[in-house]
């Protein structure tokens, strides 16, 4: 397995991958996904769109989006798929709906926050862990026990925008009513393949397979592991920000994987430094 993986590598985009009617792209952090209201050339679709402009005539989900197929948050890095065709972006839809695209992220975790404002419950466990070891484990900040916990479990939640411009999200859980409006009406999961003391956090490896703004940031936090950089979700009041972190949030987007809508066989797109792994047990 990989022992070194360095977040924050890549500075411009790079092709990752080229299909037949699909590319995969990667985004580096600090890059929208999508254009803006007005577009000036600086987002990741419009970067691709000037080398391959039949990515540009796929109608997409929104205007200007064209064959955009999912998205990326701003400060996260890694990969971004693209079609080339209106089919293959038709296709890949209906296996998102289904649930065979799945997303692989590597993030970096540092326990101490004190849960997620604006979620039920505020702070939140990880399912099937005892509540009453994960608090203790979280207050003593003892990183073997998280890990050993958080490896194979799953975080499961509705979602809500929150905060000042609705920029952030909270987070309820299955069991709280969806009868409220401002709720999303389906669960969400962040599936946790493995999870390894690193420095001073976790080294925490997950799978979407659906996905939701700031999903993977905004549950970690509301189990009490906020991102190393990441002040959108570093709140509570037992917040640590990492004063070596600065503005580089630690999640990277380093796997896809799913079912070619052309050929039927299996496909997996991974950054060249996950090539043939199944799990990732490093970082720097």
């Amino acid at each position: 397995m990989q022992e070194q993986v360095c977040f924050g590598r890549y500075e411009e985009p790079a092709i990752a991958w080229i299909g037949t009617q699909g590319i995969a792209v990667v985004k580096p952090a600090g890059m929208h996904s999508a254009p803006g209201r007005t577009p000036d050339g600086s987002s990741l679709a419009e970067w691709v769109f000037q080398r391959y402009p039949d990515a540009a005539e796929v109608a997409g989900r929104l205007k200007g989006e064209g064959g955009l197929i999912h998205r990326l948050d701003r400060d996260t890095e890694g990969l971004v798929l693209f079609a080339l065709t209106e089919d293959f972006f038709v296709r890949m839809a209906e296996l998102a709906a289904a649930g065979d695209f799945m997303k692989s992220y590597l993030a970096l975790a540092v326990p101490g926050c004190g849960g997620l404002d604006g979620s039920r419950p505020l702070l939140s466990v990880p399912s099937g862990v005892d509540e009453r070891l994960w608090m203790d484990a979280l207050r003593r900040q003892d990183l073997a026990r998280l890990a050993a916990m958080l490896s194979g479990s799953h975080i499961e939640g509705r979602f809500r925008p929150f905060g000042p411009g609705s920029k952030r999200v909270a987070c309820s859980s299955p069991s709280e009513s969806s009868s409220l409006k401002a709720w999303t009406r389906d669960s969400y999961l962040t599936n946790v393949e493995a999870s390894r003391p690193c420095d001073e956090g976790l080294l925490v490896d997950v799978r979407l397979s659906r996905g939701f703004r700031h999903q993977v940031r905004a549950h970690l936090a509301w189990i009490g592991l906020s991102l190393e950089g990441d002040k959108l979700y570093g709140e509570g009041e037992d917040s640590v920000e990492s004063s070596r972190a600065g503005s580089l949030v630690r999640l990277l987007a380093y796997a896809l994987s799913f079912t070619d809508p052309v050929s039927g066989g299996a496909v997996r797109i991974s950054l060249p430094d996950f090539a043939d792994q199944d799990s990732i047990s490093g970082a720097c």
